[in-house]
């Protein structure tokens, strides 16, 4: 059954902001080796529910469920207090059932002066943390590629960290320092709005009558990747060398999954009709995957000869490279929509080895950042 990737009126944020505020003075005045007190602040975000097929933009949003705060030197996690230092205050916060997700600024105190950044987990579950023990290791968790896809599109795993940049006084004496900090998804993704066959102008001329497209899948991507170092492995990638001999076991061997889409009505290109899109108005074949290897779109399909009495016959096209203009893009980058009208020609399939390359528009997702103070 085809699976369209969709996100309808869900908002969805690639880049969620990150503001944070702290001071130190001491009794004596500013003093470099005081306790620091943050206040965290994230921008506006909404929750929204999932719905099927609409392409992301620029401006969407991602859903951010839950987040939690940690504190660092760059070895050794620190968490806050509370403003009488009494307890340790919440640094893990999760919308409720039915309500948006609280984003009431939260402060925290007396974190140690050799504090250096700070790290912003969002959409994962609460990890545990002893304050000035545990080390930044802990946030080395494994992704999934599958559990980045289309039913985690409201809230995909995010990632974000950023040192201190400057320092300065404010107009009571506390030392501020600033950061930007980005949080992030890991994933990058691919949009496939429609197909588009280039048949010979004069009918004298063309070489078939007919392709018929039923099954596009994703090859060569990596199955994992580390939260915190992005770092992938090389016995992670799942790749399969495209060939006349490989390509109807590599289909036949997929299993339904956020991988690969095939048409319960496949999709005709003739030369009066030579356009299809892959669904509805705005509706995209969509994959999310990590960067760090070429993504292949693989097409498996059949061709009719332009010949009197000519039967479909199979045939598959296999991407060479995604190019973004005349260039092919050498290195994907997560939070980056590769948007694609897969257009080829008509002796593309009657190549030795089917490779073509096709032209894609990469577009960011939006970016919105607030200036933290320390």
């Amino acid at each position: 059954m085809l699976k369209f990737m969709k996100l309808n009126k869900l908002v969805m944020v690639a880049l969620v902001a990150l503001g944070a505020v702290a001071c130190e003075k001491s009794d004596k005045g500013i003093d470099d080796q005081s306790p620091k007190s943050v206040t965290i602040n994230l921008a506006n975000v909404q929750a929204g529910s999932r719905s099927m097929g609409d392409p992301l933009e620029e401006t969407d949003k991602v859903v951010l469920e839950r987040f939690q705060v940690f504190f660092t030197d760059g070895t050794t996690l620190y968490l806050g207090k509370k403003a009488d230092g009494t307890a340790e205050s919440e640094h893990y916060f999760e919308s409720q059932q039915g309500e948006s997700l609280d984003l009431t600024p939260a402060t925290f105190h007396f974190l140690p002066a050799n504090v250096s950044k700070v790290i912003v987990v969002g959409n994962m579950d609460k990890i545990d943390v002893i304050s000035g023990v545990t080390k930044v290791e802990v946030l080395e968790e494994e992704l999934a590629i599958e559990t980045q896809q289309e039913e985690q599109i409201g809230a995909l795993s995010l990632y974000g960290e950023k040192g201190l940049t400057e320092a300065q006084v404010d107009g009571e004496g506390h030392m501020l320092y600033t950061a930007n900090v980005e949080v992030a998804p890991r994933i990058a993704r691919i949009e496939i709005a429609n197909f588009t066959c280039n048949f010979a102008e004069a009918e004298a001329d063309r070489e078939y009558k007919a392709f018929t497209i039923n099954h596009v899948a994703l090859n060569n991507y990596y199955t994992k990747t580390i939260l915190s170092t992005a770092e992938v492995q090389e016995d992670d990638l799942e790749n399969t060398v495209i060939n006349s001999g490989s390509v109807e076991p590599f289909f036949e061997g997929l299993e339904d999954g956020w991988n690969n889409d095939k048409f319960a009505a496949p999709l005709e290109l003739t030369w009066d009709a030579n356009t299809k899109a892959v669904g509805t108005v705005d509706e995209v074949l969509a994959y999310n995957f990590f960067p760090g290897a070429k993504p292949q779109i693989v097409v498996r399909m059949t061709g009719t000869k332009n010949e009197e009495n000519a039967q479909p016959a199979p045939t598959f096209l296999a991407t060479l490279n995604l190019k973004d203009g005349n260039t092919p893009i050498a290195e994907f980058v997560a939070g980056t929509i590769y948007k694609i009208d897969f257009v080829f020609n008509e002796s593309d399939p009657d190549q030795t080895e089917k490779c073509i390359d096709v032209t894609v528009t990469p577009v960011n997702w939006s970016v919105v950042t607030v200036t933290p103070e320390f």
